[in-house]
């Protein structure tokens, strides 16, 4: 590795690059390493890594051969999520002790930059570079990967210069990361958020890092106030829809709300802040689920009132035709009475007279007194509330 490192340092440095990050670990002596000290000579501002984690009692650093060569010695950690193990945060600083280090990513801004790293609690600066990263969550930042599907970061062989030299002009100007990329030669290679099944080395997520610091292509979290006022924005949005919309269009409006509570994220991904995604779809489908019950729950007390009702004036209407029935014989009898008896006595006539005027009276009191209709029931989605008994 040393003496292909050395040939393409030999190979781009007529180019003059900006600068060199070199993401190998050159503790210990090796073959080759009198050239590789010379290429390290005639490299401007080139980083080399070192090892340093808090499980080790001391970082290893490189050997004083190339280390009096090197503007900065970095670090070159990589953190992974616990739940799916992608590498999407790289942390800036790791400490062994009381030796601390910078990221090789960072250090190789600096160089650039001929800038020294200002920190606070929330960010590091510098020049006119703020960089968010808070002490309180370790002095982390997102990477923001270049996408594998438009190519990613320009990549270059060692096999490749060799074989075409004319392949070291595009590092012209250029920062260029070095290091060990071979499947079977590198232990240092992780998943990241575009990788879809493909792995990629330390060295190029260093490389990514690099370019997220200096593009300021930075993410940051969503203030915790905003997430909670959207929430509940978006859960009384959804309950609205239930309450002042009917049928079809209600179940239309809450779909809108949760495409929203969907949208969200993204568009705030676009604006460079990390928008949690399950807390407003959450809010949604919780508030549309009880907007849905209350409908069913009050729809199906409107019915039961109506069939109670509706059972009253059937009981009420058949006592009343019930009670219709003596009236209407008296006058039918005294009635047909009248006019098959035509020479009826005048008091016997007088009496039949009298008798379907007063029985006349009472079924015109009966029918005044007849139960009332209630006004049909209205349902919260406009329609009447109809109980239908069986014949």
């Amino acid at each position: 590795m040393r003496a292909a490192l050395a040939d393409g340092l030999e190979r781009i440095a007529p180019a003059h690059p900006t600068a060199v990050a070199v993401d190998l670990i050159l503790a210990e002596p090796g073959d080759a390493d009198d050239r590789l000290e010379a290429a390290f000579a005639h490299t401007p501002n080139s980083c080399s890594p070192a090892i340093c984690s808090p499980m080790a009692a001391a970082g290893r650093i490189p050997s004083h051969a190339f280390r009096k060569y090197a503007v900065a010695v970095g670090e070159v950690h990589a953190d992974l999520d616990k739940y799916d193990a992608v590498s999407r945060d790289l942390p800036l600083e790791k400490a062994a002790g009381h030796d601390r280090r910078w990221a090789l990513s960072l250090e190789a801004f600096r160089a650039v930059q001929h800038a020294d790293i200002l920190e606070s609690p929330d960010d590091l600066t510098l020049g006119a570079v703020c960089i968010p990263s808070r002490i309180a969550d370790g002095r982390t930042i997102r990477i923001r990967y270049a996408p594998l599907a438009m190519g990613g970061l320009p990549r270059v062989s060692i096999l490749e210069l060799d074989n075409n030299p004319s392949l070291a002009s595009r590092f012209a100007g250029k920062v260029v990361f070095a290091g060990t990329t071979a499947q079977t030669a590198t232990r240092d290679r992780w998943m990241t958020p575009y990788s879809n099944g493909i792995i990629m080395p330390g060295v190029e997520m260093n490389a990514n890092a690099y370019e997220t610091i200096a593009r300021q292509m930075f993410l940051v979290d969503a203030p915790l106030s905003a997430v909670l006022a959207v929430c509940f924005a978006l859960a009384i949005c959804a309950g609205l829809a239930y309450a002042f919309t009917s049928n079809w269009l209600s179940y239309l409006l809450a779909l809108l709300v949760l495409a929203a509570a969907q949208a969200i994220p993204a568009v705030a991904f676009e604006h460079s802040i990390v928008w949690p995604w399950l807390p407003g779809t959450l809010a949604t489908l919780f508030a549309a689920s009880a907007g849905a019950a209350w409908r069913h729950l009050l729809v199906r007390r409107q019915l039961v009132r109506a069939e109670d009702e509706t059972d009253r004036y059937r009981q009420a209407m058949h006592f009343v035709t019930h009670e219709m029935k003596t009236p209407l014989t008296a006058i039918q009898g005294s009635s047909e009475l009248i006019g098959r008896y035509a020479s009826m006595p005048e008091a016997k006539r007088k009496q039949m007279a009298e008798l379907i005027n007063s029985e006349s009276k009472r079924l015109a009191r009966m029918i005044e007194n007849l139960p009332q209709r209630r006004t049909p029931l209205r349902r919260p989605d406009g329609n009447e509330a109809r109980a239908f008994p069986a014949a």
